[in-house]
């Protein structure tokens, strides 16, 4: 801080009063000052004063003075008064400042009047479209400094038009009491209603620092009792800015048609103006430029004088590459809540989609919709501390989930219909069946006894070749014990190892918000080195027939872990992990060690360590989907990091080592529009200490026919290891970008996909004392490096890649070029 000048006391309460002021004001222009006469220095009453190229202004008072005060400020102000010349001046944007203007006499000469056509003629639609892109930040709602209101949000899922080989389809039989509630009377067509969840909540936004809250004081599923679905549903998760621009759809961007280069995409005109709730407001329609892009079609009302939309409606491009969606439809409102700060007030969002019916491969339409409506708005108008000191970012309030009929009556903005209503009964109806019960336990991959679940399926069998036939039986508790606590065991046995394995698992939940949970875990089983969780795992059914290799690289492990886990906030997540391991070599690997003392190689039995572990997982604006035990990120639009470090603990629990490890990893999901999607992981580590090499950063391979997105697809297990490393994953997804050009790869929807993955790293030759690296184990002086190209979208849930390995082609058993396949299901 510079040195503060000594002033009056009046002078100093002024500069104190001013900066205050202009603080409560941020993000606001104001021009204010003097009219006066050139010449005489006489101040000019009801002179004009505006903006240049704007709508806004003001005239001077009997003194001259005048004062402007707005969001929709241009760079320039200018007078007008008759007699005088126009004066202009540039403008500071979002300041308070003082500008004074002498205006001189004009001396006006009648001339030639010359009539030339104009050969500067722009499409009105595009000036209107041009003035709407200036003002987009004072339009957006995130220019203010804080605000809140209130939100209804309605979802429901529909049947179209239900057919009949849907409604006599054999599965449906024993629960087609459905069928009751379609509705012929709100629709072209009669539809069925499927789904219902509604939401009621307080939304909190302050500007610096950025944060968002909002409590959900009201929440109604139909049949189901979810927080993490409740979440989804209001208004956090939910929200379409037209004033991005790109907004988010199903995972894909959409160039907004409001975009600030939505003159290269779109193609607008002017058709119409009028008054619309004392706005006067053009009208105007827009239209893709060109097909295949990520698109809408629709048109507008904006108002004349802040260029804020009134009114928009736009539905999605009918030739846009995304499955199963046929039709994407926007609807909002805008109103003027405050002088000069327009939001949204009402939001209507309707997908329509199709999906094959099986047994006779005819398509059944669903219709899916949104309902919002917003009221009770507080503007720049900072909440108390205590709304943004919760750690989550959507809270669902106590008794949110237990509202009664007359709570929902009296708190919803818009009544349910009959049908909706009935929806309710209907969907409880059908999960209390014992039917539904059925399918769902044969659906999920466990069968549910009440208290406990039997599963999964696909891991009671596999096969390798330590163990030859294998055979899994592995149980936990249901929700209905304890929705807050799991507990896992299984027991497994090998015919040709003739050995039993077994583990036993706790996992509980102290709290859910903020989120904690505690886990305990034991086993004693085989584990694969060097896939760090990255490929399908060694024992299930899928692994064991995809398998390339015979899986005779595995070791036995004997593990106990313990951890903590807590999310301090929406961005931060904390990790303390203890592990005791002992690992043991299995069949072709063997564990050998140099001892100087008798100048012989001598095989060591088993290695033991014991470790503490702590990491951090920062995001900004990550979201979740948290379903009971299981959490599934949503991604984000930031950089994502993650830190770790490692102390390994000699002399405990069998221990016989020290050492530390360090891990940063950045991980990013870029959207380029209509470009396409990049993501990319860039991981550097480093180990401290002498260890074994099974210790080390064993490099993740891949020796199977599936895609892996976390490890190389061409390097074999236990290829490469290091104690230092830096690893850069990248692929990039163009979404059919070039495909969709070509008349018959248009039609299969297939879209384009292309990756490279590269690690450089190096291995001190220390590690060999403890013991010894095996020959077909290598160090990355010289990079590894593959790179892929592939189709995906195959039948809409299949990608292929074509893999090429670049480097290292004089090591063993390497495979130059490979395809793998991998199951991605999506939009």
């Amino acid at each position: 801080m510079g040195v503060i000048k000594i002033f009056s006391r009046s002078a100093l309460l002024n500069s104190l009063g001013i900066f205050i002021y202009g603080c409560s004001i941020a993000q606001t222009t104001i021009c204010q000052g003097k009219v006066t006469d050139f010449e005489t220095g006489e101040p000019l009453p009801y002179v004009t004063i505006g903006f240049v190229d704007s709508k806004i202004g003001t005239t001077s008072d009997i003194e001259g003075n005048y004062r402007i005060e707005s969001y929709y400020a241009t760079e320039q102000i200018q007078t007008s008064f008759l007699g005088y010349y126009n004066e202009t001046k540039l403008v500071k944007k979002d300041r308070n400042q003082i500008i004074d203007f002498q205006l001189k006499v004009e001396q006006k000469v009648l001339g030639e009047v010359v009539i030339k056509p104009d050969k500067d003629y722009e499409n009105p639609a595009h000036t209107i479209f041009r003035r709407i892109v200036a003002n987009k930040d004072a339009n957006n709602r995130e220019k203010l400094d804080a605000y809140s209101y209130e939100l209804y949000n309605k979802v429901e899922i529909d049947i179209d038009n239900p057919k009949k080989n849907l409604i006599n389809f054999f599965l449906l039989k024993p629960i087609d009491f459905i069928f009751a509630n379609i509705d012929s009377t709100s629709e072209d067509s009669p539809f069925l209603p499927t789904f219902l969840g509604e939401t009621v909540s307080d939304y909190y936004y302050k500007k610096k620092p950025k944060k968002e809250r909002e409590y959900i004081k009201a929440t109604e599923i139909s049949g189901y009792q979810n927080e993490s679905i409740s979440a989804l549903l209001g208004d956090m998760y939910q929200n379409v800015n037209i004033y991005h621009n790109h907004v988010t759809i199903f995972d894909r961007s959409f160039i907004s048609p409001l975009a600030d280069n939505g003159l290269i995409h779109y193609r607008y005109y002017l058709v119409d103006s009028a008054m619309i709730q004392n706005k006067w407001c053009y009208n105007i329609q827009f239209q893709p430029r060109r097909k295949q892009e990520l698109t809408f079609k629709g048109n507008f009302w904006v108002n004349d004088t802040t260029y804020a939309i009134k009114h928009i409606e736009a539905e999605m491009a009918k030739d846009a590459n995304i499955n199963f969606i046929t039709n994407f439809h926007v609807e909002q409102e805008y109103s003027e809540v405050e002088d000069e700060v327009w939001m949204l007030t009402k939001d209507q969002l309707k997908l329509n989609a199709r999906f094959l019916i099986p047994h006779n491969a005819k398509y059944q339409k669903f219709i899916g919709r949104k309902t919002t409506t917003y009221k009770d708005f507080s503007i720049n108008q900072l909440a108390n501390d205590s709304i943004y000191a919760k750690d989550a970012t959507v809270t669902i309030l106590k008794g949110a989930e237990d509202c009664g009929i007359e709570i929902w009556d009296s708190t919803r903005h818009i009544p349910l219909t009959v049908n909706e209503a009935a929806v309710y009964q209907c969907i409880d109806s059908v999960m209390s069946s014992p039917y539904y019960i059925m399918w769902n336990n044969i659906l999920r991959g466990y069968y549910r006894f009440n208290y406990i679940e039997i599963g999964p399926y696909l891991g009671m069998y596999s096969f390798n070749s330590i163990e030859g036939n294998r055979v899994k039986l592995a149980a936990r508790t249901s929700n209905v014990v304890n929705p807050d606590l799991r507990i896992n065991v299984y027991g497994a046995y090998g015919f040709f190892d003739e050995q039993w394995k077994y583990g036993a698992s706790f996992r509980y939940y102290p709290s859910r918000n903020p989120r904690q949970f505690i886990k305990l875990s034991y086993k004693k089983d085989l584990e694969q080195l060097g896939t760090g969780g990255a490929t399908l795992g060694t024992d299930n059914l899928i692994s064991s027939l995809s398998r390339i290799t015979p899986g005779n690289l595995m070791n036995g492990v004997q593990e106990f872990y313990g951890l903590y886990e807590r999310t301090w906030n929406n961005n931060l997540t904390t990790q303390f992990r203890f592990d005791n391991r002992e690992i043991w070599a299995l069949g072709d690997i063997n564990f050998n060690r140099f001892d100087y003392n008798l100048s012989n190689t001598v095989s060591v039995s088993s290695i033991t360590t014991s470790e503490f572990t702590i990491s951090n997982h920062y995001s900004f604006l990550e979201r979740f989907l948290e379903t009971g035990f299981n959490r599934t990120s949503l991604g984000s639009d930031f950089p994502m990091f993650d830190v770790q470090y490692t102390y390994g603990i000699p002399n405990l629990l069998g221990s016989s080592y020290e050492y530390h490890k360090a891990k940063l990893a950045i991980t990013q999901k870029i959207r380029l529009g209509i470009y396409g999607t990049s993501k990319y992981k860039i991981e550097v580590g480093r180990i401290w200490g002498t260890l074994p090499y099974t210790y080390l950063e064993l490099h993740n391979g891949n020796e199977t026919y599936f895609f892996s997105d976390d490890a190389y697809n061409l390097m074999n297990y236990y290829e490469f290891a290091s104690d230092q490393y830096i690893s850069v994953f990248w692929e990039h997804h163009f979404e059919g970008v070039f495909f969709n050009k070509v008349p018959l790869f248009k039609k299969l929807m297939l879209r384009e996909v292309v990756g490279a993955k590269g690690v450089y790293g190096k291995l001190s030759d220390k590690h060999n004392s403890e013991l010894i690296i095996p020959e077909t184990t290598f160090s990355l002086e010289e990079p590894y490096i593959e790179v892929a190209v592939g189709i995906e979208n195959i039948m809409t849930m299949l990608r292929v890649d074509a893999i090429w390995r670049l480097t290292h082609y004089d090591n063993p058993n390497v495979t130059q070029f490979g395809v793998r396949v991998k199951l991605q299901p999506g939009f």
